[in-house]
């Protein structure tokens, strides 16, 4: 050994330490484990077989201060802190220039806590154990703090305070702090890896790296890394309680990296985990305090089980790959709530859509086993209350590739809430969020509450609540400020695209959806639903428990567009009932409500219980077009019953209530209260200032065998062209009735109004109308425009039609003149002077001459009449006279006798003047 540690060496133990010095010569384990000489009492090496006792240092108080050169420990060997059992805290501080390499065994007497301070580094190896019996801190600090204001730095030349001490309050960084790596892997005697493993561990650095390596801590782990020049105060528990620091490093796991143990908090710029996990099952949280990011990457981790919260921090929050945050509660207790806060936006990459769909595949056929979950966010609970989920940024959040959003409760367990606050955007692309009870379950499912400013739901991504069980699905509540775009369905994908609240299987009712937005928009197949029962993937359940109802107010549209790319699912808003309980009703509000190319709003039962209820109010609506290739038409429907779904369906249809200012349905388009088989068709109402049905479409309330529906109509004006109808015929039952209540009434091109039957008693028709044109009573249809109501059983089942409508004399308008007529005199015919034409009323001219105009058009003459002036007629002429020059007449005029007069210069008194053509 050199000269300079012989000097280390106090003289007193001259002898024994030269037996030290002959016997570890040749190993390299003391030339790694160098004290210094800075203490009043030095640090002293006493080695026993594979052990080396560390005694001697410096006591202040109950503080324990060891100061070496160097300080590492190579693999098989043991290093052991031998403190007198009253001291609370050793520190061992590193003077020199290399990092501390700890690939064996650091232990301590009793429950004393062990700081290790090191600025170059501390590494720790795939063997590395520690057997410390309370709390262990390893830092790269430069110094530590005391509460009189003291420090303890790694310079030699510093000096243990003097004062009596407890613990330290904070440390100091200096310009280049060093790296803790951790690569343990150490065993136990039963074989478990367990890697470092202490009552409490901290590790806080410049940077800090788990590669491959464990840390277990029963009680608190903290990681922390800080930029150059940073302070950090410590609370009384040695806990990091403030930071000040220019800037912060980052934390690396991967490789299998396993964070255990109850408290577990994670401080820095960015934290990466690769196949690495952190997981905590005792009392506190995790909380992950990241000022740039949090990148959970392939097959990452973090995990709560039965109580601890999940708090992340940070700008931005990237998962992706079968990564996942996971709360789960399984021991009757309340399970941990998550919290990510990421200001600046949330991504959630998945492993492609086709996981996706299997592992919503495997929920629904009661496959899932708790804890299986692929990329995403879950809270799961098989007993106890189930914890909430909050997701929060300014920014964007992202769901592609398959990534999921999961509140999931099995057997007994409660569900908690699922929460979203979303600055701007909030995208589901091939992804979802959910909220579900498991099959054979009996608790009810977390309710799911979106505020964003935009939702864009696409190519089979969901938002659904869903019960599977006894227990009620939760309720779906979506606020968006602009938007809500739900656009199209896969032909690949287990469920359609959409917002869904369902229940299958069992008696749970399925939630409610509330959804206020200023523009709704669904395309392609994209759907809104709540279901008692209903398809998963191609398999029909027909049992559920009572459908929930949905609430619909787009403040400025709402808008429904084409098909499923399989052609068979038009974008719609939906209720349905398949089993023996009802569906949920529909009520939509918005100024304006577009449906186009097969798209539609129903509510539908087809098994024995009943529908609900559809309405609708707008101030503007229009359906037009049809789906390409198949020719879906658009419609409003309650539908009971269908051949190919269920025959024996019974329950009635509900009632359709639409209230508007304008309506407009083309090209097939339909509001439908239809009944299929042997159950009642609801009712339609409609109410509206003009409503035009056009080119074949229509009101209907048609049944096969179940009692007809009615229809009533009330508007101001109501037209029917090209082959349009309001009909309730039916087959074998009565057919339905028709009440149609509105000023004017014109119906050409073949359209009808029917209450017809086939086997049974045609319906009662009555209208109330000012003015009906083009459209007339008769017994039995025609090729014209109809009203009837028959029964092809004969004349005597024929339903009763009723008309209000006065009669119109256009007689009365005309003129009657004299007969004969007084022969007419030709008066001058030039200089008749200007005229006006004037229409007054607010409806104006229409812009076209087939266009109806909204107001009667009242025309007046308003000029000003000439003066009057005396009227001489000619003197007769002679034979003999030339005879005059015939002109043309530009007036008609009559006298004070009533007598016509064709004059061409102005009349001289006020007349009617009805022109001709101008001839001067």
């Amino acid at each position: 050994m050199s000269h300079h540690v012989l000097q280390d060496i106090h003289w007193p133990h001259l002898v024994a330490g030269l037996v030290i010095l002959q016997s570890l010569t040749p190993s390299p384990s003391l030339s790694q484990l160098r004290p210094d000489d800075s203490l009043p009492e030095n640090s002293r090496l006493v080695p026993e077989g594979n052990q080396i006792r560390i005694e001697g240092g410096t006591v202040r108080g109950d503080t324990l201060f060891h100061s070496f050169q160097e300080f590492s420990i190579p693999e098989s060997l043991e290093v052991h802190l031998d403190n007198a059992p009253n001291l609370e805290t050793i520190i061992t501080r590193v003077t020199g220039s290399d990092l501390s390499q700890l690939d064996g065994h650091l232990s301590a007497n009793g429950t004393a806590n062990l700081i290790l301070i090191n600025p170059n580094g501390i590494h720790f190896g795939d063997n590395a154990r520690l057997s410390i019996g309370g709390a262990f801190l390893g830092t790269t600090a430069e110094q530590i703090q005391f509460a009189d204001g003291s420090v303890w730095g790694t310079s030699p030349s510093q000096s243990p305070p003097l004062l009596q001490i407890s613990v330290p309050i904070g440390l100091q960084f200096g310009d280049t702090p060093g790296t803790i790596v951790n690569r343990s892997q150490a065993r136990d005697s039963q074989g478990e890896v367990r890697g470092l493993d202490a009552a409490q561990l901290s590790l806080l650095a410049g940077e800090v790296q788990m590669v491959g390596g464990g840390v277990r801590s029963p009680q608190r782990m903290e990681f922390g890394s800080f930029g150059p020049g940073s302070r950090v105060n410590l609370d009384g528990q040695g806990r990091v309680a403030a930071v000040t620091a220019r800037t912060l490093g980052p934390i690396e796991l991967t490789q299998g990296a396993i964070l255990e143990g109850g408290e577990i908090r994670l401080l820095g710029d960015r934290l990466a985990m690769t196949e690495a996990q952190i997981l905590s099952s005792g009392t506190g949280a995790i909380a992950i305090d990241m000022q740039t990011g949090v990148d959970l990457n392939p097959e990452s981790r973090i995990l709560s089980q039965n109580g601890p919260d999940v708090q992340i921090q940070t700008q931005q929050f990237h998962l992706r790959d079968n990564a996942a945050v996971v709360s789960s509660v399984d021991d009757g207790g309340q399970g941990g709530d998550i919290t990510l806060e990421a200001r600046e936006g949330i991504m959630l990459l998945g492993s492609g859509f086709e996981p996706f769909s299997q592992y919503l595949a495997t929920m629904a056929g009661d496959g899932l086993q708790p804890l299986t979950v692929i990329s995403g966010i879950f809270s799961q609970g098989v007993s106890g209350q189930a914890g909430d989920i909050h997701l929060i940024t300014d920014g964007d959040l992202t769901l592609q590739q398959g990534s999921m959003v999961n509140q999931a409760v099995f057997e007994s367990a409660q569900g908690g809430n699922l929460t979203v606050d979303v600055g701007e955007s909030l995208d589901i692309q091939e992804s979802g969020f959910l909220s579900l009870t498991l099959p054979n379950s009996q608790g009810s499912a977390a309710d799911v509450t979106i505020n964003t400013d935009r939702l864009r739901i696409r190519d089979g991504g969901i938002v659904a609540g869903a019960t599977f069980g006894d227990g009620h699905s939760g309720q779906i509540t979506i606020a968006a400020q602009d938007r809500i775009d739900v656009i199209n369905s896969r032909a690949d994908a287990f469920i359609l695209t959409g917002i869904f609240s369902n229940s299958f299987l069992a008696t749970g009712t399925a939630g409610d959806i509330h959804i206020v937005t200023t523009h709704l928009r669904a395309v392609d197949g994209g759907t809104i639903a709540s279901n008692s029962g209903g398809w998963l993937g191609n398999v029909l359940i027909i049992e559920g428990g009572s459908g929930g109802d949905i609430n619909i107010q787009a403040r400025e549209s709402l808008e429904l567009t084409g098909l499923s790319e399989d052609g068979r699912f038009g974008s719609g808003i939906v209720t349905a009932t398949f089993g023996s309980f009802p569906s949920g009703n529909v009520t939509l509000h918005t100024p304006r409500l577009i449906l186009q190319d097969g798209a539609g709003l129903s509510t539908e039962t087809f098994g024995p219980a009943d529908g609900g209820r559809l309405e609708v109010r707008a101030d503007e609506i229009h359906l037009s077009g049809r789906s390409p290739i198949f020719g879906f038409r658009n419609f409003f429907a309650s539908t009971s019953g269908r051949q190919d779904i269920r025959p024996d369906a019974t329950g009635a249809g509900g009632d359709i209530q639409v209230f508007s200012d304008r309506i407009t349905l083309r090209d097939d388009s339909r509001f439908d209260v239809r009944s299929f088989g042997e159950g009642a068709a609801g009712n339609l109402e409609v109410t509206a200032r003009e409503i035009l049905l056009d080119r074949g479409s229509n009101f209907n309330a048609e049944t096969v065998s179940g009692p007809g529906g009615n229809i009533q109509v009330r508007s101001q004006a109501l037209q029917l062209r090209q082959g349009s109808t309001i009909n309730t015929d039916a087959g074998t039952a009565d057919g339905g009735n028709i009440s149609i209540t509105t000023s004017t009434l014109v119906a050409l091109e073949n359209s009808n109004i029917s209450a017809n039957a086939l086997e049974g008693r045609g319906g009662q028709v009555h209208i109330t109308a000012e003015g009906m044109f083009g459209i007339a009573f008769r017994e039995s249809p025609t090729a014209q425009s109809d009203i009837t109501a028959s029964s092809l059983l004969g004349p005597e089942f024929s339903g009763e039609v009723s008309i209000n409508s006065p009669e119109i004399n256009f007689s009365a308008a005309l003129m009657s003149l004299p007969e004969p007529l007084t022969p007419l005199v030709m008066l001058s015919n030039c200089h008749i002077g200007d005229s006006r034409f004037i229409t007054t009323g607010q409806g104006g001219l229409p812009q076209v001459p087939w266009t109806p105009t909204t107001d009667p058009v009242v025309w007046e003459d308003i000029q000003v009449p000439a003066a009057p002036t005396d009227v001489s007629e000619q003197p007769p002429q002679s034979p003999s006279s030339p005879q005059p020059r015939l002109r043309e007449a530009q007036a008609l005029q009559f006298d004070d006798q009533g007598t016509p007069r064709l004059a061409g210069d102005r009349t001289p008194q006020p007349s009617l003047l009805i022109p001709g053509n101008p001839g001067c």
